[in-house]
């Protein structure tokens, strides 16, 4: 049995209602989807026990290890599921959505494959993959993990214009195709001429790499120390994690807080449901 489940948007799976608070959405969101699963586990059983079920989803599972090019799915993410929930359903189940590969469960029949390829620059180290899952009629008898070569490397060099010149003019590609290569020139002062030589350098051109992208930050323009912080992260970070880190700078009471976020999962919500 493939069960070959999409995105289940919220509407779907179940009935608006009035005057529900957030956190009832966000458990009447993850009732629906345990329970559609439930739903269809039981169809398969009804249909042929002894066969091998394998379920698909496109879902966030609570634990799962996120990049910045992925879009936050269901209330910010707020509505992943424990694995647990999932835990002797199905003999394996493919996961889809989350870009990073990575097992969920002890012997891993809960398993985001990840992406293909890297979709942004967070995830230019990590090693991409396919999983192989070999069954009998009536088990899953193996589960291979098989590496995906890196043809064209994802490469950033961050660092003061001189050092990342220095880098740029040493590096050779490790792959069978020229590098696509971010650079981030770190100063402590403004200095326009300084923009300039970066606009020169990301005008650079080698057999090794192709530069894509480049950045200048200044030090003395971060006005606080939590903002040059927020600077060198803010990349990884999803824009949850960046309200709550803005907050976190004003002076304002844990309810206040609290009301805030609230409020922010209310408009973001709004803002996330076309998939």
């Amino acid at each position: 049995h493939i069960l070959a489940v999409p995105f289940l948007r919220e509407g779907d799976i179940r009935k608006s209602q009035a005057g529900l608070s957030y956190s009832d959405k966000v458990q009447a969101l993850k009732e629906g989807i345990l329970d559609h699963y439930r739903h269809l586990s039981q169809m398969a059983d009804d249909s042929d026990p002894k066969l091998v079920t394998i379920a698909m989803g496109h879902l966030y599972m609570q634990g799962a290890t996120l990049s910045d090019s992925e879009r936050d799915i269901h209330i910010g993410n707020q509505a992943g599921i424990g694995v647990h929930s999932f835990e002797g359903l199905f003999d394996y189940m493919a996961l889809g959505h989350i870009h990073r590969p990575q097992r969920l469960n002890k012997d891993g029949s809960i398993q985001y494959s990840g992406s293909p390829i890297s979709l942004s620059y967070s995830e230019r180290q990590d090693t991409k993959q396919v999983i192989v899952v070999e069954t009998k009629s009536d088990r899953v008898v193996n589960i291979d993990v098989v590496q995906i070569p890196v043809f064209r490397p994802l490469v950033r060099f961050k660092g003061t214009l001189e050092n990342v010149r220095t880098t740029l003019q040493q590096y050779r590609s490790s792959g069978r195709l020229p590098a696509l290569v971010e650079i981030h020139v770190q100063q402590k002062h403004r200095d326009q001429s300084l923009v300039l030589e970066t606009i020169k350098l990301g005008e650079m051109s080698s057999p090794h790499y192709t530069i894509v992208n480049y950045r200048v930050t200044f030090e003395d323009q971060l006005q606080s120390p939590s903002d040059k912080g927020l600077e060198i992260q803010i990349e990884d970070m999803t824009p949850r994690e960046v309200f709550i880190k803005r907050i976190a700078d004003e002076d304002f009471s844990e309810e206040q807080k609290k009301d805030l976020l609230d409020a922010f999962e209310e408009v973001y919500e709004l803002t996330t449901q076309v998939e």
